[in-house]
């Protein structure tokens, strides 16, 4: 059998065991654990790291896709340019075009809800 002398096999690389993961839908499979979909989108952009534009359209689709569900999410981006959650809160909707007429789209507990799918697994469970 024949040994690679450096560096990462194609079949050994990172970016190959990430692609198996969505594709296969690995993250969903086994024991339960939390998803952590800040992690999944940050594994996402390291797919897409040879076009900074596709890396940025991943992130940006997910903030657009859940703005139509009448919601902000917001991320920094730490030294490393991976993306960190900083908060979701909900979209502000006016009645009668009266500006102190304003109501929630979402409570406060669907608010929570969604952002446990965006923040990392606390201590003692895997993180994704």
């Amino acid at each position: 059998m024949l040994k690679p002398l450096f560096g990462p096999t194609y079949f050994q690389s990172e970016l190959v065991t990430i692609r198996n993961r969505f594709s296969h839908f690995n993250m969903l499979q086994g024991t339960p654990q939390k998803v952590d979909l800040t992690c999944e989108v940050n594994q996402a952009r390291q797919l897409m790291a040879y076009d900074r534009k596709l890396k940025n359209a991943i992130s940006q689709s997910i903030i657009e896709m859940l703005a139509r569900e009448g919601l902000k999410l917001t991320w920094t981006t730490n030294r490393d340019h991976r993306l960190q959650f900083e908060k979701v809160e909900s979209e502000q909707i006016m009645h009668l075009n009266n500006k102190t007429l304003k109501e929630t789209l979402h409570s406060d507990a669907y608010c929570e809800m969604v952002k446990n799918l965006f923040t990392p697994a606390e201590t003692g469970e895997q993180a994704s």
